[in-house]
């Protein structure tokens, strides 16, 4: 009965029903709207950091450590693979992935391999190469071409899409890298544009290059070496407690 006297009185009086209803019905909706936009941004912000930057956990030397916002490949990592191996022994399930940071600077010549634009370049070198498909995947690499293709064989190289349009560089390409060993010789090597990517990042996407990490060890003089080792737990879902505990072991 109570229920019918309600439902007569919503009925008959719109003017002091409706109004409430989708007053509340669009609060209720822009609240959860937001919150939902507001919880995907921060997820895909801090997957993306992880992918590209950190990884769930991130193994170097102390000293690379101390001066780790200058990416100084002089105080690398050495023989890496046996510290892989003994790292998926000690903590199985967790995939260990090495990264090498550098920068230097990127030469575009004309038809007459003279040089036509010269730009600065942040590079970044993956291990693609060796058939580690989930470097691809975690990278987006696919994804993000606009046009190329990914690093199908050595000496080829990826390069930013900001970077490419404004040097008018295209997928064929033959470009120049200059930069310095780890032991501070000046070194440089020709690459194949293999494809140009647009990843959505400002950082990314103004004057990133990517290579295969064993290109990356020649052009460096860093066979073996590597700048930081990336953890990435299992599912590729960061949990604190795990990565905590493989923190203080390997500490």
């Amino acid at each position: 009965i109570m229920f019918a006297f309600l439902w007569k009185g919503i009925i008959r009086d719109k003017s002091r029903s409706l109004l409430p209803v989708i007053v509340v019905a669009i609060g209720v909706f822009a609240i959860i709207f937001a919150y939902g936009l507001v919880n995907g941004m921060m997820s895909n912000m801090i997957q993306a950091t992880a992918n590209f930057q950190t990884g769930h956990l991130k193994v170097m030397t102390q000293a690379y450590s101390d001066n780790q916002g200058q990416k100084p490949n002089d105080l690398a990592l050495l023989d890496t693979d046996m510290l892989v191996d003994q790292l998926t022994t000690d903590f199985p399930g967790v995939e260990w992935v090495p990264r090498i940071f550098f920068g230097g600077l990127l030469d575009i010549p004309d038809e007459q391999g003279e040089t036509k634009a010269q730009g600065p370049v942040s590079g970044t070198a993956y291990d693609f190469l060796s058939g580690n498909t989930s470097e691809l995947e975690r990278i987006g690499l696919k994804s993000a071409l606009v046009s190329g293709d990914t690093i199908q064989q050595p000496n080829e190289i990826i390069i930013s899409v900001d970077f490419a349009e404004t040097h008018g560089v295209l997928p064929g390409d033959t470009v120049t890298f200059f930069g310095s060993t780890m032991y501070g010789a000046m070194s440089f090597a020709n690459y194949t544009v293999a494809g140009i990517a647009h990843f959505g990042m400002a950082q990314l996407d103004r004057g990133a290059v990517i290579l295969d990490i064993s290109d990356a060890r020649l052009l460096l003089d860093m066979e073996g070496a590597t700048s930081e080792l990336f953890g990435y737990l299992p599912g590729n879902t960061y949990d604190m407690e795990e990565a905590e505990r493989i923190k203080s072991t390997v500490n």
